[in-house]
């Protein structure tokens, strides 16, 4: 029987209030979702609806400033997060109000298996809606150049979506 792992979500709003003090300045992946009234908003994608409204997703080699620097992208800041370009350029905050983002992270150990689970968890999201998260616009070109998460040519280690990452995708 397979153990199911609680998410908790967290308004970025509410955080910001707190100065991020509720994440520890540790690696992790984080991911970010629409909601209203704590439940998710559904996105539609090309492989059918994300019920779980997955925005994007990112990894940190410190997760306490990498969110901060999130709710900066997100309120305009835009040199501090890959995020904040596609939100500007896309007018996303058209659609999307300051209080409907919300993030939830795992803390992990290394630098290098917070970027591996960042991967795996973009990887397990396009293959079942069959594209990336609507804001994870900047994906590099060699995103597209990889064979189960292993760079062609490069000797890393293909990263499995450990159950957090999985739970936080599938359902």
């Amino acid at each position: 029987m397979a153990i199911k792992i609680e998410i908790r979500w967290y308004k970025l709003k509410d955080l910001a209030v707190k100065k991020f003090n509720d994440i520890r300045n540790v690696s992790g992946v984080y991911f970010v979702r629409r909601s209203k009234n704590g439940k998710p908003i559904p996105i539609p994608r090309l492989g059918g609806f994300d019920h779980k409204g997955i925005l994007y997703i990112g990894s940190a080699k410190k997760l306490r400033r990498r969110v901060r620097e999130l709710w900066k992208g997100i309120n305009g800041q835009v040199e501090v997060h890959t995020i904040g370009k596609t939100i500007i350029f896309c007018n996303i905050s058209e659609v999307v109000n300051l209080d409907e983002y919300e993030v939830s992270w795992e803390e992990l150990k290394t630098p290098e298996d917070a970027r591996g689970q960042e991967w795996a968890a973009i990887k397990l999201y396009a293959d079942k809606y069959k594209e990336p998260p609507p804001l994870n616009l900047g994906i590099r070109r060699e995103f597209f150049a990889i064979v189960g998460i292993a760079k062609v040519g490069k000797s890393r280690v293909a990263y499995e979506p450990d159950r957090f990452v999985r739970s936080v995708i599938n359902s």
